[in-house]
């Protein structure tokens, strides 16, 4: 399913096999650009379906003045609390931001996304599987102008923090095999599930 203002650009949620993602319609708000509440069923081994918040948060577009608005995600977060709250649920992509760049005071700071995720129980699976705090990234996500030295961590996976118990692995693609082909100047995050939820 897709999300966005126009044809050539917005965020794409895909199902592969016997996997089905619909848009919860109920709950989607498309003033919220890029950031799509979905319904994930027919995954193997879960009888129930997931709850997916896709993101692609465009920080700086639309008029938003870093320093007294909360962001896209912070928004689609409050906005789709129930959504989240009602199934088990994954909050996945672009986030745009990093610690690193948090300032004193402003609502934007991801610091404060992701304690909002705290309290909706998600944890970072990236942070989970390689034991570091945040803003401590050994690998990054994103590549400004597709240069190696210009990496940047803002790429993420939450997930329900019940999921740490099961078995999962998450890998991290490498710039030689999605940057130097020209592919994009993300490299995925894949987070996979050995042992079903």
């Amino acid at each position: 399913m897709w999300a966005g203002k126009y044809p050539h650009q917005g965020l794409l949620l895909a199902g592969f096999g016997t996997t089905v993602v619909e848009l919860d319609r109920h709950d989607y708000d498309d003033g919220l650009h890029h950031m799509a509440p979905v319904s994930v069923s027919g995954l193997p081994g879960l009888d129930k379906p997931i709850h997916l918040l896709g993101v692609c948060a465009q920080n700086s577009s639309g008029g938003n003045r870093r320093k007294d608005k909360p962001g896209p995600l912070r928004q689609a977060l409050r906005r789709y609390r129930r959504f989240l709250r009602s199934a088990p649920a994954v909050v996945a992509g672009d986030f745009n931001n990093h610690v690193r760049w948090d300032k004193p005071g402003w609502p934007i700071n991801h610091a404060n996304a992701v304690r909002d995720m705290a309290h909706l129980g998600l944890v970072s699976a990236y942070h989970v599987a390689r034991g570091v705090a945040a803003g401590n990234e050994p690998e990054p996500t994103y590549f400004q102008h597709r240069r190696m030295s210009a990496g940047f961590h803002i790429d993420y996976v939450f997930m329900p923090a019940d999921w740490t118990n099961r078995a999962f692995t998450l890998t991290v693609g490498r710039y030689q095999d999605w940057i130097e082909p020209g592919l994009s100047d993300h490299v995925p995050l894949v987070l996979e599930i050995t042992t079903p939820p």
